[in-house]
C-alpha cells in the first residue's frame, strides 16, 4: 500500500497543527535551570516553527503558482 499525495499533505498539516499546539496552547512544564525554562529557547522554537511553516506551505501550494515560473 503506497501513500498518496493528499494523505502526505494531510499528515504534514497534522504535524504542523501539533507543533503549533505544543508551542502556543499547551502550558510548558519545565523545571528551573533547564534549557526549556529560558525564554530565548521558546522564542527560538517559535521562530523556527514559523520559518518551517512558511516553507512547507509554499511547497504544498507550488502546483498552484508554479506554472507562472515555467510559461
Amino acid at each position: 500500500m503506497s501513500l498518496t499525495t493528499p494523505s502526505l499533505i494531510g499528515i504534514t498539516l497534522i504535524f504542523l497543527a501539533l507543533a503549533f499546539r505544543k508551542l502556543y496552547l499547551v502550558p510548558q512544564a519545565c523545571a528551573p535551570g533547564e534549557a526549556c525554562a529560558l525564554p530565548a529557547t521558546r522564542r527560538n522554537q517559535r521562530v523556527i516553527f514559523w520559518i518551517v511553516s512558511v516553507l512547507l506551505i509554499a511547497l504544498l501550494t507550488f502546483p498552484y503558482y508554479g506554472l507562472m515560473f515555467f510559461e
